[in-house]
């Protein structure tokens, strides 16, 4: 029984332990202020982002304490070395005054009258122009071509689907189409074409071509996609494509 003007134990601990939480968290309880950013080489334990902008968020232990700020040292000057230019730095340039555009092209590619060709690396010789098409007046996306596409070739049965035969690329900047098949017509060599076109060359009335002609039978497959048999070709050109640019 409990003597008067005694506190039995229980609350005294359940004083202590509240005490001692409200004082834990008052410890610990970090504040956020937004602050300018660290200096470059700088290191905040205490800055982190929220919404794009740099916060300092300490607590009363962190003003008491301030946590470890490090600064890495600079990378050395000596060990620096320049950029390497890029891959098409140093190729050919080709400028089309019909279409006004130009491309460039690997020094090994020959240029006659405005026909590019070069070999290919299992031995045939491909050419690779321009050719013109019916213009369109309206904007294409990607989408809305692969679906004009399957408009169009409805007619043929044999006619590959979009989805099969159309692969994205970039001509220059701009998202575009790459078409390839194989063809082999009676008494004739097979060969591959390949068509590039995208919304901006649509609207001027042309697309790019590659064709490699004169096949022979063994490297022909049951796809009649070409696009394995010429795998390093087609990576180039889909290069020279990638640094198309109109011009005036």
């Amino acid at each position: 029984m409990n003597q008067k003007g005694f506190v039995s134990a229980p609350i005294v601990i359940g004083l202590v332990l509240l005490a001692g939480t409200i004082g834990y968290f008052g410890f610990t309880w970090k504040k956020c202020d937004q602050v300018s950013p660290p200096k470059i080489g700088e290191f905040d334990l205490t800055i982190i982002e929220k919404d794009g902008h740099p916060y300092q968020c300490r607590s009363l232990a962190d003003r008491i304490f301030p946590p470890k700020i490090t600064f890495p040292a600079p990378p050395s000057t000596s060990t620096t070395t320049q950029e390497q230019p890029a891959e098409t730095a140093d190729w050919k340039t080709y400028r089309d005054t019909t279409y006004g555009f130009e491309i460039k092209y690997p020094l090994n590619w020959n240029l006659k009258n405005n026909v590019l060709s070069f070999s290919t690396k299992n031995g045939y010789v491909a050419t690779f122009g321009v050719e013109g098409i019916s213009p369109t007046t309206r904007d294409f996306t990607i989408d809305e071509m692969r679906k004009e596409y399957d408009r169009t070739s409805g007619n043929n049965p044999r006619a590959p689907k979009a989805a099969e035969v159309l692969k994205n690329i970039f001509i220059g900047s701009e998202a575009g189409l790459e078409w390839a098949v194989i063809t082999c017509e009676q008494g004739n060599p097979c060969y591959a074409r390949y068509e590039f076109y995208g919304n901006s060359t649509w609207r001027k009335g042309f697309k790019f071509y590659l064709v490699v002609p004169n096949l022979k039978s063994g490297d022909v497959n049951s796809s009649y996609d070409p696009r394995s048999l010429f795998l390093d070709d087609i990576t180039t050109v889909r290069k020279v494509l990638s640094t198309f640019k109109f011009v005036n």
